[in-house]
């Protein structure tokens, strides 16, 4: 089974979400200017980044999904919700499970809150039933600013092939043990623990 790992969340932004937390808005992160790419880099170069470690015991929360509007037949595998001060980040595998008539499924923006440029996973969203509360994505260098989020492509994934996925996001107060996490077109988990 082939596995691709998308995107890796940078420690100089992850620190530098916590400064927008518990607003009630979109956390918008804003890397210091030391860390900002001129205006005409080429960002789409970049190192491999490292695997996301497995969680010990396997997913812990999963679903199949058949895709209505291709035909697909998905495994999408939540591997892990975790805290880590004033965030949270959520991560999750897709396996293509059965092709559907094209002979393949692909991401692209099924999970972008822009459903014609955006490649990312920026619509996937948290909710905290107990404080009626929505969680959504972080952003860097300002509202429209990216997701802090993996990236997306349309690379297709054949049957067996499973890519993996990130999301950063405010934490909900410490005493919230639990959360739905909604992934747009792929359904909702309820009662996801949080580690």
């Amino acid at each position: 089974m082939q596995r691709t790992l998308v995107c890796v969340v940078s420690a100089v932004t992850a620190v530098a979400a916590v400064a927008g937390c518990g607003s009630g808005k979109p956390v918008v992160v804003n890397p210091p200017a030391s860390a900002q790419a001129p205006a005409t880099a080429d960002l789409s170069a970049t190192a491999e980044p490292a695997p996301l470690p497995a969680p010990p015991g396997g997913p812990i929360a999963g679903q199949r999904v058949q895709v209505h509007s291709d035909g697909a037949s998905l495994q999408v595998d939540l591997t892990g919700l975790t805290r880590q001060g004033e965030l949270i980040t959520l991560t999750w595998d897709i396996t293509m499970v059965e092709q559907n008539a094209a002979g393949a499924w692909y991401v692209g923006t099924r999970m972008s809150d822009d459903n014609i440029t955006g490649y990312d996973v920026s619509a996937v969203s948290l909710v905290d039933p107990v404080n009626a509360k929505r969680y959504l994505v972080a952003r860097s260098g300002g509202e429209d600013g990216e997701c802090v989020c993996s990236k997306t492509s349309s690379d297709p994934l054949a049957p067996g092939d499973a890519s993996s996925f990130f999301a950063t996001f405010t934490a909900p107060p410490p005493e919230v043990t639990q959360v739905d996490v909604e992934l747009k077109s792929l359904g909702a988990f309820s009662g996801v623990p949080i580690s």
